[in-house]
């Protein structure tokens, strides 16, 4: 919205609107702030489409297609438990290129576990909040990784990014 945001900004939003004018073909755009959008852009948009943050079925999907098959991965990695954890297939993706990441720069011979669920942990809380963060710990989340089949807890892992 225009009226809360700066003078650059607002110029920016006002080049945005002219420029979709402007142009004669389909415009895709995306967002995860669609409740803040300018309403002058709103009124633009001829369709909107929601899409829900993914059950833990796509999520095991997302996880196992965005990780390439020639990648090394580690014996203990277990795509049905990175699944449990509600994110977003864009964080899921952060999340896979951080493992990936951190694994290259560890100098290790394969992504393990760990490194994903470092990944995770920054995506569900960001560094700053993962520190002050008292309710769900790195122990926590590390021990949880790494529970075995009959130690699996029974439905979703909910991990509540707004209450630490």
């Amino acid at each position: 919205n225009r009226d809360r945001v700066g003078a650059i900004m607002a110029s920016e939003i006002n080049f945005l609107l002219s420029e979709i004018e402007r142009f004669e073909g389909v415009c895709i755009m995306t967002s995860n702030r669609s409740v803040e959008l300018d309403p002058a852009l709103a009124r633009r948009i001829a369709l909107k489409l929601e899409f829900p943050m993914p059950d833990a079925d796509v999520r095991e999907t997302i996880w196992r297609k965005l990780i390439h098959k020639k990648a090394p991965l580690a014996k203990d990695v277990d795509f049905s438990l990175l699944a449990k954890y509600e994110l977003s297939g864009g964080q899921i993706k952060n999340a896979v290129l951080l493992g990936a990441r951190l694994a290259c720069s560890n100098k290790a011979d394969s992504i393990s576990m760990s490194d994903f669920a470092e990944g995770i942990k920054r995506e569900l809380l960001g560094e700053e909040a993962w520190k002050r963060s008292k309710k769900y710990t790195p122990a926590t989340l590390d021990k949880d990784l790494r529970l075995s089949p009959k130690e699996k807890i029974d439905g979703k892992v909910s991990v509540i990014r707004n209450n630490y």
